[in-house]
């Protein structure tokens, strides 16, 4: 409200101190009109004009009126004037420069004075504070003004001062019907003039309140933007920048529109948004990322042509997307998960060493049915290790902390290792587990305990998701300068639509889940991250109902 106030009151200063202005131009006009016809130039000694304006009241009239004009000129310069006091001394300028105007047409002829038409400025002026009663009402006081002098002349009450002291002037002044004529003319004139200032001001005055509707509109939305956003002519000239680019550039709003981006310094050394900025710009990159770790600052950036009608670049968008908590809560989130991973393994393997002890009887004789408890008990605290281990395998992976020890490695002794292994909970699943070896297979660089962490995923995968009297078969050969690994099991397969999400971490297809509700979607993807970090491949063919053959591949020694 005060915003709009105080608004209010810098329109009726600024267009104010424009009339101020104007009307030191026509009395400057005036005085220097009065002075040519004193001096006589231009005209004979018999008809000179005004010469019944006496040069006494001609000066007064001058000077009386710049010094009135001063008094607005001061008064509206203020720093500090209401807005009542702005709306009355709006009423007191038109008013008086009506009389002055009024003065000014008796003294220079009355009838034959053609000063009215500065009484127009006056009307003119009233349409751009008030609408059509209020340009109205200032028409009509116009006419009463203008006609009352006209009409008390006409009547002797005011004397009539010829303006060119011809004789008919007098009797013009005098008749009827002259004066009827002029004063229609002259009072319609008023009223036309004053109807089309106001049709016109009120147009304006609409289009305005549109421009500014949309102003506030795009004000608002560019204010309660999630993300920074600057635009930029083709010249690279800052034409618009919503609040949060000013914080995440660190530079006011004054120093940013109508200033080249190219001009711009980096407030901050160690925030240097701005310059990233200008180098990206130039290089004409799209996107790109600004990370500051020990500031906790990401930012990613996207640079976007704007077309106009035509499809002609008229500039471009720079939108800044703040990453900055989503990273925070993010690392609180691993740097949680990490702790408590690691504060879990030691009391889970003590509870698992403690089942098993009592399971094994040290504790004293136990009954089979303390001891099927008991073995549950280690089977579940089991799974729950490998579920604290396979997240502490992800968070070390997406943190680049998973560090490997190539050395040559025997595949074929590895897979026969993890097969074997495998072999008990298959034959307790009732499923036929085969693996074929692979002839002459070089020793390949390896890490070997995480090799065989994604290896074994992948064929325990297939063990659990197989039915009874399933197969699940393991092969290994060489191809090319690759040894291949293929795990082919007869089990519930995978369906097209959730084939391209299958090594996405925690996800698990919807088949799977009805088959096992058990199991948390991380082994397929610390599998892939394995056999990438290798500079190998994996990738699976499968259909639902028909099983799965997933496809292991890795490099030979030598091989790029």
């Amino acid at each position: 409200m005060i915003e709009n106030q105080e608004k209010k009151i810098k329109w009726f200063a600024d267009i104010n101190l424009l009339l101020v202005k104007m009307r030191w131009l026509y009395l400057s006009t005036i005085a220097f009109v009065g002075l040519i016809t004193k001096l006589g130039l231009f005209s004979s000694s018999e008809y000179r004009p005004n010469i019944n304006f006496p040069s006494f009241w001609m000066g007064v009239i001058v000077f009386s009126a710049y010094f009135y004009n001063l008094f607005f000129f001061w008064y509206f310069k203020r720093r500090r004037i209401s807005l009542r006091g702005a709306r009355l001394m709006t009423i007191a300028q038109i008013g008086l420069d009506q009389v002055y105007i009024c003065l000014v047409t008796f003294f220079a002829g009355g009838l034959s004075s053609i000063s009215f038409i500065y009484l127009f400025y006056g009307i003119i002026a009233a349409a751009f504070f008030y609408r059509f009663a209020g340009v109205f009402l200032v028409s009509t006081s116009a006419s009463l003004i203008y006609s009352t002098v006209i009409i008390l002349q006409y009547y002797d009450i005011l004397p009539y001062y010829s303006r060119y002291n011809f004789p008919h002037e007098t009797i013009l002044a005098h008749l009827p019907a002259a004066i009827i004529a002029n004063l229609i003319i002259v009072v319609l004139s008023f009223y036309i003039v004053g109807l089309f200032a106001g049709i016109i001001a009120n147009y304006l005055r609409s289009y305005e309140r549109d421009l500014r509707f949309g102003y506030e509109k795009e004000r608002a939305i560019l204010a309660n933007l999630k993300e920074g956003l600057i635009f930029l002519d083709n010249d690279g000239l800052i034409i618009l920048v919503n609040e949060l680019a000013e914080k995440m550039l660190m530079i006011g709003r004054g120093q940013l529109i109508g200033r080249p981006i190219k001009e711009l310094d980096s407030p901050e050394p160690d925030h240097d948004l701005v310059s990233s900025l200008q180098q990206h710009l130039a290089a004409a990159d799209q996107i790109f990322s600004f990370n500051q770790e020990n500031n906790n600052i990401f930012y990613q950036v996207a640079i976007v042509p704007v077309l106009g009608d035509e499809q002609k670049q008229i500039g471009r968008v720079v939108v800044i997307y703040d990453h900055s908590r989503d990273k925070l809560v993010e690392k609180m989130k691993y740097e949680f998960v990490k702790i408590a991973g690691h504060q879990l393994r030691t009391p889970m393997s003590a509870i698992k060493s403690a089942f098993n002890m009592l399971a094994q009887g040290e504790y004293g004789q136990i009954s089979a049915e303390q001891k099927d408890i008991l073995e549950k008990g280690q089977t579940y605290t089991d799974r729950l290790i490998a579920i604290v281990n396979d997240l502490l395998e992800v968070f070390s992976i997406e943190e680049g902390q998973y560090d490997f020890q190539f050395v040559p490695a025997d595949l074929n002794k590895i897979l026969s290792e993890i097969c074997r292994r495998q072999a008990a909970e298959a034959e307790e699943r009732k499923i036929n587990l085969v693996f074929t070896t692979a002839s002459s297979l070089p020793a390949i660089p390896l890490d070997e305990a995480k090799i065989k962490l994604a290896l074994n995923a992948i064929i325990e995968n297939g063990v659990r998701y197989t039915a009874a009297g399933g197969t699940v078969m393991v092969a290994a050969k060489v191809i090319g300068r690759e040894a291949v690994v293929s795990v082919q099991d007869s089990g519930i397969g995978i369906p097209a639509a959730e084939r391209d999400k299958i090594f996405t971490k925690f996800y698990r297809a919807e088949n799977a889940l009805r088959w096992n509700t058990e199991g948390n979607g991380l082994q397929l993807f610390v599998a892939k991250n394995i056999i990438d970090s290798h500079g190998g491949r994996v990738w699976f063919s499968a259909a639902p109902g028909q099983g799965t053959i997933f496809y292991i591949a890795l490099p030979l020694a030598g091989a790029d």
